[in-house]
Protein backbone atom coordinates (compact mmCIF):
# COMPACT_ATOMS: atom_id res chain seq x y z
CA UNK A 1 0.00 0.00 0.00
CA UNK A 2 2.83 2.14 0.33
CA UNK A 3 3.71 1.91 -2.91
CA UNK A 4 0.11 2.31 -4.13
CA UNK A 5 0.28 5.37 -2.42
CA UNK A 6 3.75 6.31 -4.16
CA UNK A 7 2.11 6.04 -7.83
CA UNK A 8 -1.20 8.52 -7.14
CA UNK A 9 1.74 10.88 -7.80
CA UNK A 10 2.56 9.25 -11.06
CA UNK A 11 2.69 11.45 -14.43
CA UNK A 12 0.89 9.38 -16.46
CA UNK A 13 -2.35 9.84 -14.12
CA UNK A 14 -2.12 13.57 -14.86
CA UNK A 15 -1.81 12.69 -18.20
CA UNK A 16 -4.77 10.47 -18.66
CA UNK A 17 -7.05 13.46 -17.52
CA UNK A 18 -5.37 15.97 -19.97
CA UNK A 19 -6.24 13.66 -22.56
CA UNK A 20 -9.39 12.99 -22.11
CA UNK A 21 -9.70 17.14 -21.99
CA UNK A 22 -8.06 17.13 -25.32
CA UNK A 23 -10.00 13.82 -26.89
CA UNK A 24 -13.49 15.72 -25.37
CA UNK A 25 -12.48 19.34 -26.59
CA UNK A 26 -12.60 20.28 -23.01
CA UNK A 27 -9.17 21.79 -23.41
CA UNK A 28 -8.43 25.65 -22.89
CA UNK A 29 -7.62 28.03 -25.76
CA UNK A 30 -4.49 30.26 -24.72
CA UNK A 31 -5.44 33.75 -25.63
CA UNK A 32 -2.91 36.34 -24.89
CA UNK A 33 -4.34 39.32 -22.52
CA UNK A 34 -4.43 41.64 -25.19
CA UNK A 35 -6.48 39.73 -27.26
CA UNK A 36 -9.44 38.37 -25.09
CA UNK A 37 -9.85 41.84 -23.78
CA UNK A 38 -10.43 42.79 -28.16
CA UNK A 39 -12.47 40.02 -28.20
CA UNK A 40 -14.75 40.41 -24.95
CA UNK A 41 -15.18 37.00 -24.57
CA UNK A 42 -14.07 33.52 -23.21
CA UNK A 43 -13.41 31.59 -26.17
CA UNK A 44 -13.74 27.33 -26.26
CA UNK A 45 -12.31 24.77 -28.31
CA UNK A 46 -12.83 26.25 -31.80
CA UNK A 47 -11.58 23.46 -33.69
CA UNK A 48 -11.22 19.55 -32.37
CA UNK A 49 -8.95 16.94 -34.43
CA UNK A 50 -7.70 15.13 -31.15
CA UNK A 51 -11.34 13.23 -31.68
CA UNK A 52 -11.08 11.89 -34.93
CA UNK A 53 -6.87 11.03 -34.36
CA UNK A 54 -8.09 8.54 -32.01
CA UNK A 55 -11.53 7.89 -33.49
CA UNK A 56 -10.26 6.78 -37.03
CA UNK A 57 -7.75 4.08 -36.01
CA UNK A 58 -10.46 2.45 -33.91
CA UNK A 59 -13.01 2.22 -36.66
CA UNK A 60 -10.45 1.26 -39.21
CA UNK A 61 -9.98 -1.55 -37.22
CA UNK A 62 -12.56 -2.71 -35.57
CA UNK A 63 -15.15 -1.65 -38.87
CA UNK A 64 -15.21 -5.12 -39.79
CA UNK A 65 -16.07 -8.76 -38.34
CA UNK A 66 -13.79 -10.21 -35.31
CA UNK A 67 -12.63 -13.44 -35.78
CA UNK A 68 -11.53 -16.09 -33.61
CA UNK A 69 -9.32 -18.91 -34.75
CA UNK A 70 -8.06 -22.14 -32.85
CA UNK A 71 -4.99 -23.48 -33.81
CA UNK A 72 -4.77 -27.20 -33.64
CA UNK A 73 -3.63 -30.69 -36.07
CA UNK A 74 -6.75 -32.70 -37.91
CA UNK A 75 -6.46 -35.48 -35.01
CA UNK A 76 -7.74 -32.54 -32.44
CA UNK A 77 -9.93 -30.49 -34.67
CA UNK A 78 -13.03 -31.37 -32.31
CA UNK A 79 -11.75 -30.65 -29.38
CA UNK A 80 -10.41 -27.31 -31.28
CA UNK A 81 -14.06 -26.20 -32.82
CA UNK A 82 -15.40 -26.76 -29.22
CA UNK A 83 -12.70 -24.87 -27.71
CA UNK A 84 -13.42 -22.08 -30.37
CA UNK A 85 -17.07 -22.00 -29.64
CA UNK A 86 -16.66 -21.89 -25.75
CA UNK A 87 -14.43 -18.37 -27.01
CA UNK A 88 -17.19 -17.03 -28.95
CA UNK A 89 -19.75 -17.67 -26.03
CA UNK A 90 -17.47 -15.99 -23.76
CA UNK A 91 -16.69 -13.25 -25.87
CA UNK A 92 -20.47 -12.44 -27.09
CA UNK A 93 -21.55 -12.66 -23.37
CA UNK A 94 -18.99 -10.03 -22.39
CA UNK A 95 -19.48 -8.18 -25.65
CA UNK A 96 -16.23 -8.29 -26.71
CA UNK A 97 -17.24 -9.38 -29.98
CA UNK A 98 -17.95 -5.23 -30.88
CA UNK A 99 -18.52 -3.05 -28.10
CA UNK A 100 -16.21 -4.12 -25.50
CA UNK A 101 -13.72 -4.33 -28.25
CA UNK A 102 -14.61 -0.66 -29.52
CA UNK A 103 -14.37 0.39 -25.77
CA UNK A 104 -10.79 -1.29 -25.64
CA UNK A 105 -9.27 0.04 -28.35
CA UNK A 106 -10.86 4.04 -27.81
CA UNK A 107 -9.76 3.43 -24.74
CA UNK A 108 -6.15 2.49 -25.79
CA UNK A 109 -5.46 5.12 -28.54
CA UNK A 110 -6.48 7.77 -26.21
CA UNK A 111 -5.01 7.45 -22.96
CA UNK A 112 -2.21 5.02 -24.25
CA UNK A 113 -3.23 2.27 -21.94
CA UNK A 114 -6.02 0.06 -21.09
CA UNK A 115 -6.59 -2.70 -18.67
CA UNK A 116 -8.48 -6.39 -19.07
CA UNK A 117 -10.03 -7.96 -16.01
CA UNK A 118 -10.85 -11.40 -16.15
CA UNK A 119 -13.05 -12.98 -13.03
CA UNK A 120 -15.51 -15.97 -12.45
CA UNK A 121 -19.37 -14.44 -11.38
CA UNK A 122 -22.12 -17.02 -10.60
CA UNK A 123 -19.99 -19.54 -12.48
CA UNK A 124 -19.48 -17.39 -15.82
CA UNK A 125 -16.97 -16.33 -17.12
CA UNK A 126 -16.77 -12.22 -17.00
CA UNK A 127 -13.97 -9.96 -18.50
CA UNK A 128 -14.13 -6.46 -17.91
CA UNK A 129 -11.91 -3.11 -19.66
CA UNK A 130 -10.62 -0.99 -17.28
CA UNK A 131 -9.93 2.71 -17.15
CA UNK A 132 -5.34 2.54 -16.66
CA UNK A 133 -6.23 5.47 -14.20
CA UNK A 134 -8.24 3.12 -11.31
CA UNK A 135 -4.32 0.10 -12.35
CA UNK A 136 -1.74 -0.30 -10.82
CA UNK A 137 0.90 -2.87 -12.44
CA UNK A 138 3.85 -3.80 -10.81
CA UNK A 139 6.15 -5.69 -12.49
CA UNK A 140 8.67 -8.04 -11.63
CA UNK A 141 11.66 -6.39 -13.64
CA UNK A 142 12.19 -3.48 -16.35
CA UNK A 143 11.65 -5.61 -18.82
CA UNK A 144 7.49 -5.54 -18.32
CA UNK A 145 6.69 -8.71 -19.12
CA UNK A 146 5.87 -10.32 -16.01
CA UNK A 147 3.69 -9.00 -13.11
CA UNK A 148 4.61 -9.11 -9.35
CA UNK A 149 1.03 -8.04 -8.28
CA UNK A 150 -1.55 -5.67 -9.74
CA UNK A 151 -3.74 -3.00 -7.44
CA UNK A 152 -7.14 -1.93 -8.78
CA UNK A 153 -8.30 1.24 -6.79
CA UNK A 154 -11.74 2.42 -7.13
CA UNK A 155 -14.42 5.45 -4.90
CA UNK A 156 -16.97 3.48 -3.99
CA UNK A 157 -20.80 3.98 -2.68
CA UNK A 158 -22.47 2.07 -0.05
CA UNK A 159 -25.70 2.34 1.17
CA UNK A 160 -25.65 2.86 5.13
CA UNK A 161 -27.51 5.15 7.79
CA UNK A 162 -24.48 6.97 9.14
CA UNK A 163 -23.13 8.68 6.82
CA UNK A 164 -22.81 12.54 5.50
CA UNK A 165 -26.00 15.22 6.70
CA UNK A 166 -25.54 16.11 3.13
CA UNK A 167 -25.73 12.51 0.99
CA UNK A 168 -27.31 10.83 4.11
CA UNK A 169 -27.66 6.76 3.30
CA UNK A 170 -24.71 6.93 0.76
CA UNK A 171 -21.45 5.50 2.13
CA UNK A 172 -18.50 6.53 0.37
CA UNK A 173 -15.01 4.99 0.53
CA UNK A 174 -12.31 3.77 -0.80
CA UNK A 175 -11.30 0.61 -1.58
CA UNK A 176 -8.40 -1.54 -3.28
CA UNK A 177 -7.78 -5.30 -4.61
CA UNK A 178 -4.55 -6.19 -4.67
CA UNK A 179 -3.99 -9.21 -6.97
CA UNK A 180 -0.92 -11.86 -6.64
CA UNK A 181 -0.65 -15.32 -8.06
CA UNK A 182 -1.98 -16.77 -4.85
CA UNK A 183 -4.09 -14.47 -3.16
CA UNK A 184 -6.31 -11.81 -3.92
CA UNK A 185 -5.98 -9.06 -1.23
CA UNK A 186 -9.32 -6.34 -0.13
CA UNK A 187 -8.52 -3.05 1.63
CA UNK A 188 -10.59 -0.10 2.55
CA UNK A 189 -9.46 3.62 3.46
CA UNK A 190 -13.10 3.94 5.71
CA UNK A 191 -14.41 7.03 5.82
CA UNK A 192 -11.30 9.28 6.37
CA UNK A 193 -10.43 11.74 4.38
CA UNK A 194 -6.75 10.87 4.36
CA UNK A 195 -5.23 9.04 1.83
CA UNK A 196 -1.92 8.48 3.29
CA UNK A 197 -1.09 4.48 3.09
CA UNK A 198 -1.62 3.83 6.61
CA UNK A 199 -4.78 4.74 6.42
CA UNK A 200 -5.75 1.56 4.54
CA UNK A 201 -6.92 -1.65 6.75
CA UNK A 202 -6.76 -5.01 5.16
CA UNK A 203 -10.28 -6.84 5.34
CA UNK A 204 -9.73 -9.88 3.65
CA UNK A 205 -7.53 -11.88 1.88
CA UNK A 206 -9.17 -14.62 -0.45
CA UNK A 207 -7.13 -17.48 -1.82
CA UNK A 208 -7.01 -16.65 -6.27
CA UNK A 209 -7.92 -20.62 -7.46
CA UNK A 210 -7.01 -19.01 -10.93
CA UNK A 211 -3.50 -19.44 -10.13
CA UNK A 212 -2.14 -16.11 -11.80
CA UNK A 213 -3.09 -12.73 -11.80
CA UNK A 214 -6.23 -12.48 -13.77
CA UNK A 215 -5.45 -8.56 -15.38
CA UNK A 216 -3.74 -7.57 -18.97
CA UNK A 217 -2.14 -4.67 -19.54
CA UNK A 218 -2.64 -3.91 -23.34
CA UNK A 219 -0.39 -0.88 -24.22
CA UNK A 220 -1.12 1.53 -27.29
CA UNK A 221 2.76 1.05 -28.47
CA UNK A 222 5.52 -1.56 -29.14
CA UNK A 223 8.47 -0.12 -26.78
CA UNK A 224 10.33 -0.26 -23.94
CA UNK A 225 8.30 1.70 -21.86
CA UNK A 226 6.50 1.12 -18.30
CA UNK A 227 3.69 1.95 -19.78
CA UNK A 228 1.78 3.13 -23.58
CA UNK A 229 1.85 6.57 -25.04
CA UNK A 230 -0.98 8.01 -26.47
CA UNK A 231 -1.89 8.70 -30.19
CA UNK A 232 -2.53 12.35 -28.50
CA UNK A 233 1.13 13.03 -26.85
CA UNK A 234 2.02 14.29 -30.60
CA UNK A 235 -1.29 15.98 -30.99
CA UNK A 236 -1.78 18.52 -28.25
CA UNK A 237 0.96 21.11 -29.37
CA UNK A 238 -0.50 21.43 -32.81
CA UNK A 239 -4.22 21.68 -31.28
CA UNK A 240 -3.14 24.05 -29.25
CA UNK A 241 -1.38 26.14 -32.58
CA UNK A 242 -4.68 25.45 -34.09
CA UNK A 243 -7.08 27.09 -32.12
CA UNK A 244 -4.07 30.34 -31.72
CA UNK A 245 -4.51 30.19 -35.73
CA UNK A 246 -8.54 30.26 -35.55
CA UNK A 247 -8.26 32.76 -32.25
CA UNK A 248 -6.50 35.08 -34.69
CA UNK A 249 -8.52 34.95 -37.40
CA UNK A 250 -11.99 35.69 -35.40
CA UNK A 251 -10.09 38.47 -33.73
CA UNK A 252 -8.69 40.03 -37.35
CA UNK A 253 -12.66 39.60 -38.58
CA UNK A 254 -14.07 40.55 -35.79
CA UNK A 255 -12.19 44.39 -36.10
CA UNK A 256 -10.78 44.38 -39.71
CA UNK A 257 -13.17 42.45 -41.75
CA UNK A 258 -14.49 45.86 -43.17
CA UNK A 259 -12.94 48.70 -45.25
CA UNK A 260 -12.49 51.81 -42.69
CA UNK A 261 -12.08 55.66 -43.89
CA UNK A 262 -10.83 57.99 -42.26
CA UNK A 263 -12.40 61.85 -43.09
CA UNK A 264 -9.93 64.70 -42.61
CA UNK A 265 -11.49 68.31 -42.47
CA UNK A 266 -14.76 67.26 -40.98
CA UNK A 267 -16.59 69.35 -38.50
CA UNK A 268 -16.99 67.08 -36.02
CA UNK A 269 -15.01 66.84 -32.65
CA UNK A 270 -11.56 64.98 -33.20
CA UNK A 271 -12.22 61.63 -33.33
CA UNK A 272 -15.52 60.97 -33.22
CA UNK A 273 -17.00 57.85 -34.67
CA UNK A 274 -19.89 58.17 -36.69
CA UNK A 275 -20.70 54.81 -37.16
CA UNK A 276 -19.73 51.20 -36.44
CA UNK A 277 -21.71 49.93 -38.76
CA UNK A 278 -20.42 47.95 -40.58
CA UNK A 279 -17.08 49.26 -41.40
CA UNK A 280 -16.11 52.71 -39.31
CA UNK A 281 -16.04 55.66 -40.53
CA UNK A 282 -14.08 58.53 -38.81
CA UNK A 283 -14.30 62.24 -38.69
CA UNK A 284 -10.76 64.23 -38.01
CA UNK A 285 -10.75 67.86 -37.89
CA UNK A 286 -7.81 69.55 -39.51
CA UNK A 287 -6.69 72.32 -42.30
CA UNK A 288 -6.68 69.79 -45.22
CA UNK A 289 -9.40 68.02 -45.89
CA UNK A 290 -9.06 64.53 -47.56
CA UNK A 291 -10.21 60.84 -47.62
CA UNK A 292 -8.26 57.32 -46.57
CA UNK A 293 -9.69 54.57 -47.10
CA UNK A 294 -7.80 51.26 -45.07
CA UNK A 295 -9.27 48.38 -46.43
CA UNK A 296 -10.26 45.52 -45.53
CA UNK A 297 -8.02 42.62 -43.82
CA UNK A 298 -6.50 39.55 -45.67
CA UNK A 299 -7.06 36.19 -43.68
CA UNK A 300 -5.51 34.23 -46.45
CA UNK A 301 -2.75 33.76 -44.19
CA UNK A 302 -4.41 32.53 -41.64
CA UNK A 303 -6.36 29.58 -43.61
CA UNK A 304 -2.61 29.13 -45.08
CA UNK A 305 -1.65 28.55 -41.84
CA UNK A 306 -4.35 26.54 -40.54
CA UNK A 307 -4.01 24.25 -43.50
CA UNK A 308 -0.07 23.63 -42.87
CA UNK A 309 -1.07 22.76 -39.45
CA UNK A 310 -3.59 20.41 -40.38
CA UNK A 311 -0.81 19.08 -42.91
CA UNK A 312 1.50 18.80 -40.20
CA UNK A 313 -1.23 17.04 -37.71
CA UNK A 314 -1.80 14.23 -41.39
CA UNK A 315 2.01 13.78 -41.01
CA UNK A 316 2.94 12.91 -37.38
CA UNK A 317 -0.55 10.72 -36.58
CA UNK A 318 -0.25 8.92 -39.82
CA UNK A 319 -3.89 9.76 -40.34
CA UNK A 320 -4.76 10.42 -44.11
CA UNK A 321 -5.72 14.11 -45.50
CA UNK A 322 -9.08 12.66 -46.51
CA UNK A 323 -10.40 12.16 -43.46
CA UNK A 324 -10.31 15.72 -42.31
CA UNK A 325 -11.83 16.82 -45.58
CA UNK A 326 -9.20 17.66 -47.52
CA UNK A 327 -9.52 15.56 -50.86
CA UNK A 328 -8.99 17.82 -53.86
CA UNK A 329 -12.70 17.65 -54.62
CA UNK A 330 -12.30 14.48 -57.17
CA UNK A 331 -13.37 11.21 -56.22
CA UNK A 332 -10.42 9.56 -55.18
CA UNK A 333 -10.65 5.38 -55.25
CA UNK A 334 -9.02 2.14 -56.04
CA UNK A 335 -5.01 2.66 -55.83
CA UNK A 336 -4.86 5.86 -55.35
CA UNK A 337 -7.13 5.97 -52.23
CA UNK A 338 -5.05 2.82 -51.08
CA UNK A 339 -1.95 4.66 -51.18
CA UNK A 340 -3.42 7.50 -49.08
CA UNK A 341 -3.86 4.88 -46.31
CA UNK A 342 -0.25 3.25 -46.65
CA UNK A 343 0.54 5.29 -42.97
CA UNK A 344 -2.35 4.66 -41.59
CA UNK A 345 -2.63 0.62 -42.27
CA UNK A 346 1.10 0.73 -41.02
CA UNK A 347 -0.43 2.10 -37.85
CA UNK A 348 -3.28 0.18 -37.29
CA UNK A 349 -0.97 -3.07 -38.63
CA UNK A 350 0.95 -2.43 -35.10
CA UNK A 351 -1.80 -1.51 -33.06
CA UNK A 352 -3.67 -4.88 -34.30
CA UNK A 353 -0.52 -6.86 -32.95
CA UNK A 354 -0.67 -5.30 -29.81
CA UNK A 355 -4.72 -6.32 -29.37
CA UNK A 356 -4.08 -10.21 -31.04
CA UNK A 357 -1.10 -10.84 -28.39
CA UNK A 358 -3.08 -9.20 -25.33
CA UNK A 359 -6.42 -11.21 -26.40
CA UNK A 360 -4.33 -14.99 -27.09
CA UNK A 361 -3.35 -14.25 -23.31
CA UNK A 362 -6.70 -13.57 -22.57
CA UNK A 363 -8.19 -16.62 -24.38
CA UNK A 364 -5.35 -18.39 -22.15
CA UNK A 365 -6.90 -17.23 -18.98
CA UNK A 366 -10.50 -17.91 -20.11
CA UNK A 367 -9.00 -21.60 -21.24
CA UNK A 368 -7.86 -21.96 -17.14
CA UNK A 369 -11.55 -20.14 -16.08
CA UNK A 370 -13.31 -22.83 -17.90
CA UNK A 371 -11.08 -26.02 -17.27
CA UNK A 372 -11.60 -24.79 -13.35
CA UNK A 373 -15.46 -24.52 -14.12
CA UNK A 374 -15.46 -27.63 -15.61
CA UNK A 375 -16.22 -26.79 -18.85
CA UNK A 376 -13.71 -28.77 -20.92
CA UNK A 377 -9.77 -28.44 -20.82
CA UNK A 378 -8.27 -26.57 -23.68
CA UNK A 379 -5.18 -24.88 -22.31
CA UNK A 380 -3.07 -26.89 -24.41
CA UNK A 381 -4.51 -24.76 -27.90
CA UNK A 382 -3.56 -21.84 -29.29
CA UNK A 383 -5.54 -19.03 -30.58
CA UNK A 384 -5.36 -16.25 -32.86
CA UNK A 385 -7.36 -12.97 -33.10
CA UNK A 386 -8.33 -11.54 -36.98
CA UNK A 387 -9.73 -8.18 -37.03
CA UNK A 388 -11.11 -7.71 -41.01
CA UNK A 389 -11.78 -3.96 -40.51
CA UNK A 390 -9.81 -1.51 -43.31
CA UNK A 391 -10.65 0.05 -46.36
CA UNK A 392 -13.64 -0.98 -48.47
CA UNK A 393 -13.09 -4.12 -50.57
CA UNK A 394 -14.16 -4.90 -53.91
CA UNK A 395 -16.05 -8.45 -52.82
CA UNK A 396 -16.95 -10.19 -56.13
CA UNK A 397 -13.03 -9.26 -56.38
CA UNK A 398 -12.18 -11.25 -53.11
CA UNK A 399 -14.01 -13.80 -54.25
CA UNK A 400 -12.72 -14.17 -57.29
CA UNK A 401 -9.06 -14.56 -55.68
CA UNK A 402 -10.84 -17.15 -52.94
CA UNK A 403 -11.63 -19.90 -55.66
CA UNK A 404 -8.31 -19.41 -57.22
CA UNK A 405 -6.55 -20.32 -53.78
CA UNK A 406 -8.39 -23.07 -53.14
CA UNK A 407 -8.46 -24.46 -56.78
CA UNK A 408 -4.47 -24.06 -56.83
CA UNK A 409 -4.84 -25.55 -52.81
CA UNK A 410 -2.94 -22.17 -51.48
CA UNK A 411 -5.81 -22.45 -48.62
CA UNK A 412 -8.28 -24.85 -46.94
CA UNK A 413 -11.96 -23.93 -47.40
CA UNK A 414 -11.79 -23.88 -43.58
CA UNK A 415 -9.27 -20.69 -43.59
CA UNK A 416 -11.30 -18.98 -46.78
CA UNK A 417 -14.39 -19.00 -44.64
CA UNK A 418 -12.24 -17.72 -41.59
CA UNK A 419 -11.01 -14.85 -43.36
CA UNK A 420 -14.86 -14.33 -44.97
CA UNK A 421 -16.01 -13.54 -41.52
CA UNK A 422 -17.69 -16.80 -40.72
CA UNK A 423 -18.54 -17.07 -37.00
CA UNK A 424 -19.13 -20.71 -36.58
CA UNK A 425 -17.56 -22.42 -39.39
CA UNK A 426 -18.42 -26.34 -38.31
CA UNK A 427 -22.10 -25.08 -38.23
CA UNK A 428 -22.07 -23.16 -41.51
CA UNK A 429 -19.79 -26.44 -43.36
CA UNK A 430 -22.58 -28.71 -41.82
CA UNK A 431 -25.44 -26.82 -42.87
CA UNK A 432 -23.77 -26.25 -46.54
CA UNK A 433 -23.46 -30.44 -46.35
CA UNK A 434 -27.40 -30.59 -45.39
CA UNK A 435 -28.30 -28.58 -48.12
CA UNK A 436 -26.42 -30.48 -50.64
CA UNK A 437 -27.73 -33.50 -49.25
CA UNK A 438 -31.23 -32.70 -49.72
CA UNK A 439 -30.67 -31.29 -53.48
CA UNK A 440 -29.09 -34.20 -54.56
Amino acid sequence: MHWLHYQRNHERLSNYSIYDGYYNGEHRVNIPPKVKQALESELGTVSNYCRVVVDTPVDYICDGEIGIQVQSDAENQDRASKAEALLYNVYEVNQLLYEEMLKTATIMGKKGDVFLKLYIENNQIRVRALRPDICFPRYKSDDYKDMQYCAIKWFDEEDSDNIFPVDRGVRRKWKAQVFRPDVVEHYELGETTKTDYSQWELVDVQDNLLGFIPIIHIKNTVDDLEFGVSDLQVMTDLQDALNKTVTDMLLTMDNQAFQRMFVFGGQTPKGHSLSMEPGMITEVPNENGSLEVVQAADITPFIQAMREIVDQICTVTSIPGIVFSRSSGSTVSGYALRLQYVPLERKCGKKKIVLKNRFGELNKMIFTAAKLLGMGDYTGFNTKLQFTGGLPVDEERRMQVHEIELQNKIKSRRTVMQERGIVDVDAEIAQIAAEAEEVS
